[in-house]
């Protein structure tokens, strides 16, 4: 009568159920803190209260709502990539990233998808003069019809990425 005891039968059961439930835990925290990336009230902030919502009906605790609310600003640092896109089109990425290197490396992968590459540092700033966090270009391009439609998908595909803020270019619009 081996394997015939209730309490084995409960634990396969509960071990079930607790993995599909980390699963979605998982899943619900990075898109808290994802949303509390935008500011941590979610009365100001409506993809915070959405995320928040669904947490609360997947019977989340509320700790650790709170908890991964207060950790999603500690520990993320502010970055300028300098790319080269279709056709030499300058690009300057600014981000909010946790860890630098995935997102560099993503970054990278989104680039070489789309004709592009990472530029050196200090190979694309000096066509763009910067003021109050918005960079302006020096000297505009005015790209051929090809190449503005492989920018815009690479433009689509780069607004995507979570920790992508926002994306300048070269190029008139």
């Amino acid at each position: 009568m081996s394997g015939h005891s209730k309490w084995h039968q409960i634990k396969r059961k509960k071990e079930v159920t607790d993995a599909k439930r980390a699963q979605l835990f998982t899943r619900l925290a990075a898109q808290i803190k994802q949303a509390a990336a935008g500011g941590s009230d979610p009365a100001t902030n409506a993809p915070l209260a959405d995320a928040i919502a669904r947490a609360r009906r997947a019977n989340m605790p509320q700790t650790n709502i709170d908890r991964l609310i207060g950790n999603a600003s500690e520990g993320r640092e502010s970055v300028v990539y300098e790319a080269f896109g279709p056709a030499g089109i300058a690009l300057l990425i600014t981000a909010q990233t946790d860890n630098s290197r995935r997102t560099v490396a993503e970054l990278r992968a989104i680039l070489k998808d789309h004709n592009g590459q990472l530029a050196t540092p200090h190979s694309v700033t000096w066509k763009f003069k910067q003021r109050s966090g918005i960079f302006t270009p020096l000297y505009p391009l005015h790209p051929a019809p090809e190449a503005q439609r492989q920018l815009e998908a690479l433009l689509a595909a780069l607004t995507n990425h979570p920790d992508i803020e926002q994306v300048f270019t070269d190029v008139v619009e």
